[in-house]
């Protein structure tokens, strides 16, 4: 007889963690998902016996870049860009959206002044945290921001 596997037979972890954290990682790339640009720049970079390199610049650079308006000063859109790696090629934004910081955080991404702009522009403190979480909550430029919230702050959303 064949055995399926159920919820009594199946392990889970408390919390879900990065590949990372539970074995070696040679090369990441960050995205959700990667686009080919990436995985192409880094096969070419290791078959040429070079360490790959990700751009660390800030979205809002990109979006700059190549013209797109920020969502988050013209439209009041609270926007993940000021802290958010570039490589996506302005995915959201391009569609008038907000980034979620889908490729993760940016080098020196000062995340503790975006969260007081995002709350300066409405967002409650568990809806801050929300973001901060939503796809790289292992990060660690994110991860403090990743707390529980409060019942309070759950009622005065």
């Amino acid at each position: 007889a064949a055995v399926y596997a159920s919820p009594e037979h199946i392990s889970i972890l408390d919390r879900v963690t990065p590949i990372s954290a539970n074995v070696r990682v040679d090369l990441e790339l960050w995205g959700c998902p990667v686009n080919a640009h990436q995985v192409l720049s880094a096969i070419r970079a290791l078959l040429f016996g070079v360490a790959p390199t990700q751009n660390h610049d800030k979205l809002c650079t990109e979006c700059k870049r190549i013209g797109i308006v920020c969502t988050m000063v013209a439209h009041a859109i609270p926007c993940m860009g000021p802290v958010t790696q570039t490589g996506c090629g302005v995915i959201c934004p391009r569609q008038g959206r907000d980034c979620y910081a889908c490729t993760g955080p940016a080098e020196n991404a000062n995340a503790p002044s975006l969260a007081k702009r995002l709350e300066a522009n409405g967002l409650v403190s568990a809806d801050v945290r929300r973001r901060f979480l939503a796809i790289n909550n292992a990060a660690p430029a994110f991860a403090k921001f990743g707390a529980t919230t409060t019942h309070t702050e759950e009622s005065h959303g």
